[in-house]
């Protein structure tokens, strides 16, 4: 690692910025049809005609209706933008992959459209005949034509059948307008959060920059997006200097950050009034010496824009790093249709004078390229098949609405896959690493933080995809150093430390996830989650069902949780977390618990989270002997067994609770419990059955835990067997002060014992 030392640091100097290109597109029409050749500059042409009928039929629908339909859900429109995205795909290759805006329809089909010319007819019909949603079966017997010609009609079909939430849908009618994808053709997922999509980008490019796959990853945003925090954490992850420096293959992430700028966030003018620069290029120079080779282009010239991204991509292909482009254009539509926004006219004349729509072939006219009768055919056919894949999607009988009222169970069925992962080992032998070998020589005889580490360990032997990163995680030696030692055998891009961003931490997880690896991610204190709210909530949680059970999410996170110092590094938000739908949240407190847990979540294909508790890193198993072998995860853990009464315990309150029934004299069911989400309520019910006393523990407020909806559930299974009202230890609805332990405000134990002797 490089030496920083002062007398380069403190030396007398100047930082200099060099110039960023604006429009500096100079190709004549003649050169791009040397490049292109005809028929791809009037693909041009005809993609462009694609994406606005679309929308066209969407905005006419939603206002007017059309056919007998009257759309009525949320949409965003990108009228006028759409040269930015068919340039953008002209450029891209079949390995390439984009991440959409919220407004990411035009992006969605003009990456698709370009990928059905480049994959191959048999390739094409592979893709449709296995794709795991019905859209496909639902209007086979209505397709013709070529496998192109079909593929075409099966992406208009599903998008419309998507946003009309229709179970014939590409995600079974469960995304919707803003979280269009298809990943066969190399389209991501876009994003109802603005700039959500940067973060997922940055996981997807570090997925093929660490695993050795072809091809780019582009993260479109809006400029109103670059006032969201998670698009600059994504940005500072995406050019941290140890890809070029401490990496066995010195070069940057293959990363294209493309902004769509079309001068308006919701409302407000991005360049006037809610925004502080002229263009967004200028941000580059913010990050990296090389100012992330930014530029700014004409985005209403769709061969300006596949240029700049061509030139981007051969930069990315050499290693320079992650690039940012940004496109100048003008979005004609209001936010989300139906709005009514106020603009100049004259502004607004202007720039529908220079609509792409209007100028590109107009262009391809004046050079001979296309007829006036060419171009109305073009515009027929894309009005032909887009009203009919509208009409097919409108249709009861061919596209069912999707119903929560007759579905629920089928619908919630696609928040967890329960699967495994299937990846090949990897090649790494930690036979040599002195942490493993120390791990060995202990024989089962493992702190929590042991088993932890082990469980981490199989995790990389077995799995030749799986990466691991955080704060200080490479090198880094405390108490609650998981990761400890593991640098004697990984390299750097399977063990890395990242920059203090959580959002992009979270977020980079479900990118790579998305694309196929496994990840394992830490936050240096669970705390800190709320940093990171959006990636675990709406991103991570939320994917596999907005996929319709297309995507699969095998990601871990590590939250460090408990007893520390203030108010802001010792909350246990676990009960927030289990409340969410879609994620795995567990809670290991002892050894045994917290191997099975990490062997578990690293084999799992559902989004996990792991709390572990702090305090107790250090503290070896006293409950039973730990296997070496791997041995079942219990979600419900029993530790002690008695018919006086029963105990829940959430976290590391579990020792507290053993502790108490020591102290009382009696013989007491105790339970962990390893997962609170979901809860096996199995062991518990029998118990309280056989019991009728119930004492539910935890660390949390009462407010904050889990121990109320613990409580709900018992007392409506066991009401009838309850011999005395349930009890409640909890710690107060407060902040955790200053003092910590010496408060007193962790007198668990005690409370515990008073709950025991009251009933």
């Amino acid at each position: 690692m490089q030496k920083l030392l002062p007398d380069q640091l403190l030396a007398k100097g100047k930082i200099t910025l060099k110039d960023v290109e604006l429009n500096a597109y100079e190709a004549s029409l003649e050169s791009e049809l040397s490049r292109y050749g005809k028929e791809a500059l009037l693909d041009v042409y005809r993609d462009m005609v694609y994406l606005r009928e679309f929308e066209k039929v969407l905005e006419i629908s939603r206002k007017e209706g059309l056919l007998g339909y009257k759309f009525s859900y949320a949409s965003h429109l990108a009228i006028g933008q759409e040269a930015v995205a068919v340039g953008e795909a002209l450029a891209l290759r079949k390995e390439d992959i984009i991440f959409g805006t919220h407004r990411s329809h035009g992006e969605f089909l003009a990456k698709s459209l370009r990928a059905i010319r480049l994959m191959s007819d048999s390739e094409l019909q592979d893709v449709l005949e296995n794709y795991p949603t019905p859209t496909y079966d639902s209007i086979k017997n209505s397709l013709s034509g070529s496998a192109k010609e079909r593929a075409l009609d099966f992406i208009l079909y599903g998008a419309y059948a998507e946003i009309f939430a229709r179970t014939s849908g590409l995600q079974r009618g469960l995304g919707g307008s803003m979280h269009l994808h298809f990943t066969p053709f190399g389209v991501y997922p876009s994003n109802a959060i603005v700039g959500g999509s940067a973060p997922l980008a940055v996981g997807g490019a570090l997925y093929n920059r660490i695993n050795g796959k072809d091809g780019i990853v582009v993260a479109n945003v809006g400029d109103g997006a670059l006032n969201c925090g998670a698009v600059y954490e994504a940005i500072a992850l995406a050019t941290m200097n140890q890809y070029s420096t401490l990496w066995a293959e010195k070069k940057g992430l293959p990363l294209l950050f493309v902004v769509s700028d079309n001068l308006y966030a919701r409302g407000g003018n991005t360049k006037t009034e809610t925004g502080s620069y002229d263009n967004p290029a200028r941000l580059g120079a913010g990050f990296t010496s090389n100012q992330m080779n930014a530029e700014s282009v004409n985005g209403l010239d769709p061969l300006a824009v596949a240029d700049a991204v061509s030139r981007a991509r051969q930069g990315l292909e050499r290693g320079k790093g992650a690039t940012l482009l940004n496109a100048v254009t003008y979005r004609h539509s209001e936010h989300s249709i139906g709005d009514n926004p106020s603009r100049d006219s004259a502004e607004v004349d202007a720039w529908l004078s220079l609509d792409p729509l209007l100028t590109y072939p107009q262009k391809l006219i004046d050079a001979g390229l296309l007829t006036l009768e060419d171009k109305l055919a073009i515009e027929h056919e894309a009005h032909q098949r887009v009203m009919r894949a509208y009409s097919l999607a409108t249709r009861d009988d061919i596209s069912p609405k999707q119903d929560f009222s007759g579905n629920a169970a089928d619908i919630e069925s696609y928040a967890f896959n329960g699967g495994h992962t299937d990846n090949a080992p990897s090649s790494y032998d930690f036979s040599d690493n002195s942490e493993y070998t120390k791990l060995l020589q202990k024989g089962g005889d493992l702190t929590l933080r042991d088993a932890l580490t082990l469980g981490v360990i199989e995790g990389f032997k077995g799995d030749d995809t799986l990466v691991a990163y955080g704060e200080d995680v490479r090198g880094w030696n405390s108490p609650n150093s998981v990761f400890y030692g593991l640098d004697q055998t990984l390299p750097y891009e399977r063990l890395f430390n990242t920059p203090i961003s959580e959002s992009a931490i979270v977020g980079a997880e479900v990118g790579y996830a998305m694309r196929g690896g496994t990840v394992l991610a830490e936050l240096l204190y669970a705390d800190f989650l709320t940093r990171s709210a959006d990636e675990i909530i709406n991103q991570s949680a939320k994917w596999q069902s907005l996929s319709g059970g297309t995507l699969k999410l095998p990601l871990t996170l590590r939250l460090p949780v408990g007893r520390s110092y203030g108010g802001q590094h010792s909350q246990d938000l676990s009960g927030l977390i289990a409340r969410v739908p879609g994620l795995k949240v567990y809670y290991p407190v002892t050894p045994y618990d917290a191997l099975a847990t990490m062997r578990e979540c690293l084999r799992s294909t559902d989004p996990s989270i792991i709390f572990e508790p702090k305090e107790y890193y250090g503290v070896k198993e006293d409950f039973t002997t730990i296997p070496m072998t791997p041995y079942p995860l219990e979600p419900t853990s029993k530790k002690a067994s008695g018919n006086y009464a029963t105990i829940v315990a959430i976290g590391s309150v579990l020792y507290s609770a053993i502790s108490a029934v020591k102290a009382s004299g009696k013989a007491l069911d105790v339970f962990s419990l390893v997962s609170l989400s979901p809860v096996d309520y199995a062991p518990i019910v029998d118990s309280v059955k056989a019991t009728g006393k119930l004492i539910v523990c935890g660390e949390s407020t009462l407010s904050g835990g889990l121990m109320t909806d613990i409580v709900a559930t018992i007392q409506k299974e066991c009401f009838g067997y309850l011999k005395a009202p349930i009890e409640i230890v909890s710690l107060p609805n407060s902040i955790i002060p200053p003092s910590g332990k010496d408060s007193g405000i962790y007198e668990l134990e005690a409370k515990i014992l008073k709950a025991i002797n009251k009933f």
